[in-house]
């Protein structure tokens, strides 16, 4: 009963305020050990600073937007590969190295691809930067600003443009997990729900601090954001066979 909960909320000390756990150092690698298969390796760790490297590298994919050779498919409106190769040539710095090496590879490998070439190409639209008109990206006035050169102001705009965007899910850019476009897309949540989730946790986070993965999702689980891919149990995903 909400009056018993009251009285007893009443006695009990305010808990703790939420604090981020920071790693004192980031280590050099990471020992990665197979679930079930006998392979465990220890692995470099790269580190990847997009705070100091997006807002030079923004420009530079609005000016090749703006040259009109970005494509994007019809349906989906994300770039094509032909256009996620253009972008990565953009790039200030190498696409994250994501595949398995040539030893590793068989006829089941699925070879991951353009990772920040593709984002670009969809973060763009999310932040209002860009439009897709006949299958073809094109700058916003938002988007002409920008490609100037970095604006703080649009930028926090149109990250806020980001978080609110439901247009595109990125979860379905693991092409390994079936059923997305199919029934499975009934039991899917909403990604401007989950997006809320990380979006709290993110301004949780230290600043100049290392967080382990682990204690990433920790600070996300405790934001009160229902996060779950799935809104129902009865799910149309899945891996391999159905």
């Amino acid at each position: 009963m909400p009056e018993v909960a009251q009285a007893l909320r009443a006695l009990l000390p305010e808990p703790a305020p939420l604090q981020a756990k920071a790693e004192p150092a980031l280590p050099s690698v990471f020992h990665f050990k197979h679930r079930w298969r006998n392979w465990e390796e220890d692995r470099p760790i790269h580190v990847f600073e997009s705070e100091r490297i997006a807002p030079a590298e923004l420009p530079r994919v609005l000016r090749l937007i703006q040259s009109g050779k970005i494509k994007v498919t019809d349906a989906g409106r994300r770039p094509t590969d032909a256009s996620s190769r253009l972008l990565s040539e953009a790039l200030l710095l190498p696409d994250f190295a994501l595949d398995p090496p040539t030893d590793r590879r068989d006829e089941r490998t699925e070879l991951a691809g353009a990772v920040r070439g593709h984002a670009w190409g969809v973060l763009a639209q999310q932040c209002g930067w860009c439009k897709a008109r006949g299958g073809i990206l094109t700058l916003t006035p938002a988007g002409q600003s920008c490609s100037a050169g970095f604006n703080l102001g649009q930028f926090r705009v149109g990250v806020d443009r980001f978080f609110a965007n439901d247009d595109f899910d990125e979860l379905s850019r693991v092409n390994h997990i079936r059923g997305q476009s199919g029934k499975g897309q009934r039991s899917m949540s909403h990604p401007v729900v989950r997006k809320q989730g990380v979006k709290e946790a993110l301004q949780q986070f230290p600043t100049g601090q290392w967080l382990s993965f682990a204690e990433a999702r920790r600070l996300v689980d405790a934001s009160g954001y229902d996060w779950n891919v799935l809104s129902s149990d009865r799910s149309g995903l899945y891996f391999g066979e159905l």
